[in-house]
């Protein structure tokens, strides 16, 4: 859960960066600091001016860094990981080791320095991936010795150790945004954009850049076919789609992957259909086929089309979130 340090029991949704090229002053927002997963043990804090961007690790309850190590950018792909998708934090960027034990250590990152692709960026969804060791004397009833940590609750890798991510939107990009010709879609805290692509022997598919994110996907098939395959995230795999003509309609479906994470759910979700080649649109919220989720892990809607072309484009965003309630 992401919220402001606590100066009040305030949550709010997240933000981070802001201007375009540069950014404007924005607020500070955290994500706690797990340690051994389930121990909290401080905060990670973010704020960004016109010129740097502030990560802060903040520890309390009489727990101390040693070492600390941070990723910022807005595709997972770029930040330093092994053939299993875990990430190598010791490759990271922004590292600091042999600090002895502090309560607090900050990095101050020039933005040029941040893993973002400029001419995607303002609106982008941008991941935090914040690593450190910390301590405590043992003998405390909420664990102690040394144990390795990271900020968020988004899990970085299903099939993965335990390492986290979290993410927010940038939506700090001044007077002129969002532009009404490229919307963004708006994420509630807890919320996440996903896209999917099929099983890449069987369906072609190809990259596309929309607002939001950098890794979208053309999915092409005949209409007498159907596809499979995952929904994706920026830090990953986060569940599964299906879609296939039905008489004349589009039939989808979505579903979360529940064994990574039982409390997402289908919030909305966006879909692109028609001839082969015809996609043009760069924002989800223009594929012209919105489908409002109904609180649970699985999202089924049948989309009518007017005609059924031969072969189809289709293009499939969702947007997973935690459900407050579980």
């Amino acid at each position: 859960m992401k919220f402001a340090k606590p100066l009040a029991a305030l949550f709010l949704l997240l933000s981070l960066f802001s201007g375009s090229p540069a950014f404007a002053q924005s607020d500070e927002t955290c994500d706690v600091f797990y340690a051994g997963q389930t121990i909290e043990v401080g905060y990670v804090c973010v704020t960004a001016d016109a010129d740097e961007v502030t990560l802060e690790y903040i520890l309390e309850n009489g727990w101390t860094l040693s070492e600390a190590h941070a990723w910022i950018g807005d595709n997972m792909a770029t930040m330093p990981q092994n053939k299993k998708g875990n990430p190598q934090n010791g490759r990271f960027p922004h590292s600091a080791s042999n600090l002895g034990g502090v309560t607090s250590h900050i990095f101050t990152i020039p933005v040029s320095q941040l893993n973002v692709n400029p001419e995607t960026f303002c609106g982008a969804e941008i991941f935090v991936a914040a690593h450190g060791v910390v301590s405590k004397a043992s003998g405390d009833k909420k664990g102690g010795g040394t144990e390795s940590a990271w900020a968020g609750s988004t899990q970085l890798s299903s099939g993965g150790n335990w390492s986290r991510v979290f993410s927010v939107t940038n939506d700090f990009c001044g007077d002129g945004y969002p532009d009404p010709e490229h919307p963004v879609v708006p994420l509630a805290a807890g919320c996440f954009n996903v896209f999917g692509h099929g099983d890449a022997v069987t369906v072609p598919y190809s990259p596309v850049g929309v607002t939001g994110t950098t890794s979208a996907w053309i999915n092409s098939f005949s209409s007498s076919t159907y596809i499979g395959g995952d929904l994706i995230s920026g830090s990953g795999d986060a569940g599964d789609l299906l879609a296939g003509v039905s008489g004349s309609n589009l039939a989808v479906q979505f579903s979360v992957d529940l064994t990574a994470n039982p409390a997402l759910i289908v919030d909305s979700a966006n879909v692109y259909v028609g001839a082969a080649g015809s996609f043009d649109a760069v924002s989800p919220l223009q594929f012209g086929n919105p489908i409002a989720g109904n609180g649970t892990g699985i999202l089924y809607a049948e989309i009518p089309m007017s005609s059924v072309p031969a072969n189809l484009d289709v293009v499939m965003h969702a947007v997973f979130c935690i459900d407050p309630l579980h």
